[in-house]
């Protein structure tokens, strides 16, 4: 009788710990599909904005091509690369930002992780947009010095020695890294 009793009691202590299992499985399993479904929403949210950027990029291109119509087919190819550059730069500070500000073993909440996305995604746009009226406003400013110039002499270098035309990836604060 002593025998079947300890066995009994051993037998619940298997059942009890096996259920503390089973629970701590089910806890497991609920937390590792809501950080699955953060991660999908992450990624649809950081492929939206890809879309958003190269649409941006699109429409930048389009419009440097109408306001430089006759110079556009000696340019196409520089202008291409430099979007693609540009939007490479972009892509890899916004994926910078966010590793910075999301932690790999840390749960968010749905609100905090869109409030984050939107955050970083609103401050590389108003980047964008800031630098490229910076660059608007300095290329026109190029262009009527460059007038001025070639009306005063026919050779590309300036009497000073210097180049007129710098390198545009040389001013670009959005370094790409490959």
């Amino acid at each position: 009788a002593v025998v079947s009793t300890q066995s009994r009691s051993r037998e619940e202590e298997f059942r009890e710990t096996i259920c503390a299992l089973n629970l701590e499985m089910a806890s497991l399993t609920k937390d590792l599909e809501d950080r699955h479904r953060q991660i999908k929403s992450l990624a649809q949210e950081l492929l939206d904005r890809d879309d958003q950027i190269k649409s941006l990029a699109q429409e930048l291109e389009d419009r440097s091509a109408k306001s430089n119509e006759p110079s556009a087919s000696t340019n196409d190819g520089n202008s291409k690369e430099m979007v693609n550059t540009k939007v490479k730069g972009i892509l890899n500070l916004v994926f910078r930002q966010f590793k910075e500000k999301v932690g790999l073993d840390e749960t968010y909440e749905g609100r905090d992780v869109l409030t984050l996305s939107m955050g970083i995604l609103k401050d590389a746009t108003l980047s964008l947009l800031s630098e490229g009226s910076e660059d608007s406003s300095a290329s026109s400013a190029q262009e009527e010095s460059d007038e001025e110039s070639d009306d005063d002499n026919d050779d590309d270098t300036p009497d000073d020695g210097t180049d007129r035309n710098p390198n545009p990836e040389a001013s670009n604060p959005i370094q790409t890294t490959n």
